[in-house]
Formats: structure tokens, sequence, C-alpha cells
């Protein structure tokens, strides 16, 4: 038996995964992956700010030092708000593809707030911030294009 659900995975064709109440896929991390764009835009802000709250905290209390926590703000306006704008969100496939990239962006903001936290990162936290929304950007243009 598994112990999660995996996350949805999508090709030309298809989207796989486990059906919500609401038609959609389910994530494994984050909710339904189909829906309405508002519906998705709110499920991810969110976590982002969730996110940040978390590692804010972490970061700015109990280390004394801030940096990829507050990318949250670019989670919010750049991220959320390009992979899921009302012009693209049209397609399941489009939705579960940025759906995907979102997934990532916030696992890669994790571990760079890890990373920070433990003095594991290898790179400044800006440096390391900027390598997760050009990577989620970059998956963005990947999912227009496809869909």
């Amino acid at each position: 038996m598994k112990h999660s659900v995996p996350g949805a995975r999508s090709n030309a064709c298809c989207v796989s995964g486990v059906k919500s109440g609401g038609g959609g896929v389910a994530s494994s991390q984050g909710g339904a992956v189909a829906g309405d764009c508002k519906t998705l835009r709110e499920r991810y802000f969110k976590r982002c700010s969730d996110l940040g709250a978390h590692y804010s905290k972490l970061n700015c209390e109990r280390h004394g030092y801030s940096g990829c926590a507050l990318d949250s703000r670019s989670c919010f306006s750049v991220t959320v708000n390009n992979l899921f704008n009302d012009a693209d969100c049209g397609s399941p496939g489009y939705r579960s593809c940025a759906s995907e990239v979102m997934e990532a962006y916030l696992r890669c903001l994790k571990g760079c707030n890890e990373g920070a936290i433990n003095r594991t990162l290898g790179e400044s936290i800006d440096s390391s911030a900027t390598r997760c929304r050009s990577s989620a950007e970059s998956g963005g243009k990947t999912c227009q294009s496809r869909y």
C-alpha cells in the first residue's frame, strides 16, 4: 500500500491522478489540480503565505536573518499570478502542468530555507530564491507552449 497520494502527471493527451470531488485531480501537496484559476490562485496564495510565515519565523526570529522566506512575495505576485492567469487556465492539461510547476517551486523554496537554516545552502539566499523563481517562470512558459 502507498503511504501518500502521488501528484498528478500530465502529457499531451491525458492527466493521471486521483479524482477529487470537483472532478479534478488531487495533488499530494496542494489539493485539487483542476478547477478555475481563481480557486487555484487562492489555494497557492495560502500555501505561499503559510510557507513564508513558517520560515520567516524560523529564519528571522530564531536565527536572526531573513531571505528565501520573504520570497513568498514573489510567490504571490510573480509565480502564482503568472501560472494561474485566466487567459491560460482554460485547459485541464495546462492547469495540471502549472500545478506541477508550482509544487516544484514550493519545494525549491522549502529547500532554500532549509539550506539557509542548516547553513548548507552553498549560495546566497537571494541567489537560491532567484533560481527557484527562474525555474518556475521557465516551467510556466513550457506549460503555455504545450497547452
